[in-house]
């Protein structure tokens, strides 16, 4: 083992002693009075009173302005938000090079063709201005475009209003990550309830927007078109949540404010122990102004790989959440793109690190010493 592998974390057989992440889900018992409910009006799904209950509080909490529709993944609520707002099937979706593989996906489902392509340098994320100046520049006809906030980074989706009514695309945000510091705008907001996220259903996910009329269609689109009665108006799918779903993130919603808490406290020792390390670079606003149930940082390229292997060594798993980039995978490679030069060097540069409530005091200290060790071990060559 050479000298930047040092800790006291261990291993514990095969596996790893600290996972990149352990998901936060909210006790049984907190979930059984739900349950409960759901016996008592013997209804499962279809709009029951758990999920309109859920979207009640979820608009509540995002401000009086502001509507939800629930839906049973994230996936699928881009592909309904984008069904929603008929956007032309067979037209070009612009979406960044720089996501997860569900943007690309949900353009697919909802008939439209994706057209990949690079983020900004400074914001890492598709804006509002770039966007405009590529219209002029796409293979094609554009009917949308997904921007998409990086592992929780707030995005400008005042900006996104102002392109669609200078555009009159189609534009739905993947906010998938972005709980926290999420601003509801006109254009749809998509958030995750994904068993990973800061709050959970175990699977499921909302659509926020400001605009009742775009919600209510967002509604009929995850209801097989069906408005009230069962003739169907137009593309959809069945994508409703559970009230099972609702019952787990309803008990999960209710943790939020103490979560969020331990996820800050959590930040805050990684930013004290790794502000100083040369090689590092932190996320923007974390952990003051937003959380995100993922750490994700920046390294130099040539150190990266050293230090997931030094990571290892003691027993701590890290993770490319985003992997290659979207033009990088098989399933995407096909469709027409842009440079990607700034994608391509966020892919080589970003790791997730262990971040979960309940991490052991000691690993954010140890982590970011094999990062320090790793980084003196590259400059004494």
């Amino acid at each position: 083992m050479n000298s930047a592998a040092t800790g006291r974390l261990g291993r514990d057989g095969p596996d790893f002693r600290i996972p990149v992440l352990r998901p936060k889900l909210p006790d049984p018992k907190d979930m059984l009075p739900y349950l409960e409910r759901i016996h008592r009006n013997s209804i499962a799904s279809n709009g029951g009173p758990l999920s309109r209950e859920l979207e009640a509080r979820l608009a509540e909490l995002f401000g009086p302005s502001c509507g939800v529709a629930s839906c049973c993944s994230a996936t699928l609520g881009l592909t309904i938000s984008l069904l929603a707002q008929r956007a032309e099937s067979g037209t070009l979706c612009m979406v960044p090079a720089w996501t997860f593989a569900a943007s690309a996906h949900a353009i697919v489902a909802a008939g439209l063709v994706p057209w990949i392509v690079d983020v900004d340098r400074k914001t890492r994320r598709l804006e509002p201005a770039a966007a405009l100046d590529l219209l002029e520049r796409a293979p094609g006809r554009i009917g949308a475009v997904i921007p998409v906030s990086e592992f929780g980074l707030p995005v400008d989706s005042e900006g996104w209003d102002v392109f669609q009514d200078r555009t009159g695309l189609a534009v739905v945000l993947d906010l998938a990550a972005a709980f926290d510091g999420t601003r509801p705008a006109r254009v749809p907001s998509v958030i995750s309830l994904h068993a990973t996220k800061t709050v959970t259903a175990g699977e499921g996910g909302f659509i926020l927007s400001t605009d009742d009329d775009l919600i209510e269609a967002i509604r009929q689109c995850a209801n097989f078109g069906f408005s009230k009665s069962n003739h169907a108006t137009g593309p959809a799918l069945n994508a409703k949540l559970s009230e099972y779903a609702a019952a787990v993130a309803l008990a999960s919603l209710s943790d939020w404010p103490d979560n969020r808490k331990a996820l800050q406290a959590v930040g805050q020792q990684y930013r004290d122990v790794l502000q100083g390390i040369g090689c590092v670079r932190l996320p923007d606003g974390w952990p003051a102004e937003w959380v995100s149930s993922t750490f994700n940082v920046r390294l130099e390229a040539d150190i990266l790989p050293a230090v997931v292997r030094n990571l290892e060594s003691i027993g701590v798993a890290s993770r490319s959440w985003w992997g290659p980039g979207l033009h990088r995978q098989e399933a995407f490679a096909k469709f027409e793109r842009t440079e990607t030069p700034i994608t391509d060097n966020l892919a080589a540069t970003t790791l997730g690190l262990p971040f979960w409530i309940g991490l052991p005091i000691e690993a954010p200290g140890a982590i970011a010493q094999v990062i320090a060790n790793t980084e003196r071990d590259f400059l004494s060559r």
